[in-house]
């Protein structure tokens, strides 16, 4: 009866590409966005999981009932630990041409590498980062054909 419903899988184990529109490199005279090779950021991506649950009890430790605004403390961690948690299990490669140091050398993805350039991208894109990874729906293996299932 819901057939349908079984090609929407979400592929775990392939990654999907990120570009990040709003920072642009200057390469051979072209204007070039960065493009990440992206995993979900899931409770199903074993090895980003353990490194969330890893970094919540050290979170938790640094708040506390005092802090005037818990909402922006919690956002703020959440977009620190992301910078440090999702290289190697979120982000697991980049096009190496997108990606260029302050020399204009094209760079090779490590963990290590990554988490310097996660930190020195703005806030608001790392926000933006985040939310792609987290929401599941962007890494469904298929779709809904809403014409098939109706026939069903």
């Amino acid at each position: 009866m819901f057939k349908n419903i079984e090609k929407t899988k979400y592929d775990y184990d392939n990654h999907v590409l990120y570009i990040i529109h709003d920072i642009k490199f200057q390469i051979k005279g072209k204007k070039v966005s960065p493009i990440l090779h992206v995993k979900p950021a899931t409770q199903n991506n074993a090895k980003y999981f353990e490194r969330v649950m890893e970094a919540q009890k050290e979170a938790n430790k640094t708040i506390t009932e005092d802090d005037n605004n818990i909402y922006q403390v919690l956002f703020d961690t959440r977009r620190d630990l992301a910078r440090k948690q999702f290289p190697g299990p979120v982000i697991v490669g980049w096009d190496k041409s997108t990606i260029i140091d302050d020399a204009g050398n094209e760079v090779e993805f490590t963990e290590e590498v990554c988490a310097e350039f996660l930190k020195a991208i703005p806030d608001d894109f790392m926000d933006k980062l985040i939310e792609y990874c987290t929401t599941p729906a962007n890494f469904i293996n298929g779709f809904i054909d809403v014409e098939t299932a109706s026939k069903n």
